[in-house]
């Protein structure tokens, strides 16, 4: 299963147990892989999760209010349209769906995005 077949959205938000965050367009992204920033920090690349981690991960939606909830204390890897900012600098929250991989990190669908 891809993010996009979980989510149904082209991107969104990955929030990593250690709070770092990667703000990805996940259309392209091979089955049982999460979109993760290249050894040479500028580019990502799809990193392979165990088998079943990204399906297993529909059973933990969760409806949120505010995604900037989410990502209170975190600190940006990766974000090209600068759009964490974008959100945290609204004065309208942002609601959305959190998905919880196995292996800790969230994974973000908010509402509005493709």
């Amino acid at each position: 299963m891809t993010l996009y077949e979980l989510t149904g959205q082209e991107s969104g938000i990955l929030v990593f147990e250690c709070s770092n965050i990667i703000v990805a367009h996940w259309m392209s992204a091979n089955d049982d892989s999460i979109p993760m920033l290249s050894p040479f920090g500028n580019d990502l690349i799809n990193f392979p999760v165990k088998e079943g981690t990204i399906e297993a991960a529909r059973g933990t939606a969760q409806e949120i209010n505010d995604v900037r909830d989410e990502f209170v204390d975190g600190t940006v890897l990766y974000d090209y349209n600068n759009d964490v900012q974008t959100l945290v600098e609204s004065d309208e929250p942002t609601g959305g769906v959190v998905y919880t991989l196995g292996n800790g990190v969230k994974v973000i669908a908010p509402d509005g995005w493709n």
